[in-house]
């Protein structure tokens, strides 16, 4: 196998590619796992997959993680999901981001966490603190689009310097008319996996962080990296005035 070239690799057919033995596999160097195009890629067993150690795995493209189906995605280990990079993780979440972050994925419970700790997120203490209770869970509403019940944000303090954002399953769920949501908004910039700027606005709102996502972008990250988006908008919105995170309501996501 050693001696393959990106041009054999991409020349395999897909029955040659389900033939491969877990030997064989093993064998191939990180460039060579590269060489897969996402059809090849799609075509391997879920076996297969889990044959792939942490280099192996974390040598994969996000352009060949994208178009995966959600039954090879749930074939991923959790060491292999948390060993992938922040742009590995939002490719294989892409228009799918609520059914991986509820209890109503088909992933595991181990495996979701993988993943969401890969997409957490950080805020400064100095534009937004915990007073009371070092940990918890923010309720997700979503409006103007479909959403899974159940969507939350977990916040965990990390000793006196920072607070850690990542998703996770919301006992509560909640609804939030839009001619609530009037506000005089604060333009907000977060940077998405590919280091690219997207522009948000947001306000706090009844007691409620509200992050509006306007554009096509913007939606794409809010579904995919949602705790960086509210890092970016805690930052923004707490300067001068930090924000107590166990004093929210919860987040609104307006994604019209």
């Amino acid at each position: 196998m050693s001696t393959l070239t990106v041009s054999d690799i991409q020349a395999f057919r897909p029955a040659q590619v389900r033939s491969l033995t877990d030997t064989q596999i093993t064998s191939l160097s990180p460039t060579q796992v590269q060489a897969f195009t996402p059809r090849q890629l799609a075509t391997l067993s879920a076996p297969q997959l889990q044959t792939l150690d942490v280099t192996q795995v974390q040598a994969l493209q996000p352009q060949q993680l994208s178009g995966l189906p959600i039954k090879q995605v749930a074939a991923f280990s959790p060491t292999q999901l948390g060993s992938m990079s922040r742009p590995q993780a939002v490719a294989l979440m892409r228009n799918r981001a609520n059914l991986l972050n509820t209890g109503q994925s088909t992933l595991t419970t181990a495996q979701r966490a993988a993943l969401n700790e890969v997409l957490s997120s950080t805020v400064s203490t100095s534009n937004a603190t915990v007073s009371s209770t070092p940990n918890g869970i923010l309720p997700v509403t979503v409006v103007g689009a479909a959403a899974s019940k159940g969507l939350g944000v977990k916040f965990d303090a990390q000793g006196n310097s920072a607070v850690k954002l990542q998703m996770a399953d919301s006992p509560v769920s909640t609804s939030v008319a839009s001619n609530r949501l009037v506000a005089r908004y604060t333009t907000i910039e977060a940077r998405n996996a590919n280091n690219e700027t997207v522009q948000f606005r947001g306000a706090i709102i009844d007691n409620r962080l509200v992050i509006a996502a306007g554009s096509a972008s913007a939606r794409q990250m809010a579904r995919t990296e949602l705790p960086s988006v509210l890092s970016s908008a805690m930052d923004t919105l707490g300067a001068g005035s930090s924000i107590a995170i166990d004093g929210l309501k919860g987040v609104v996501l307006n994604m019209r």
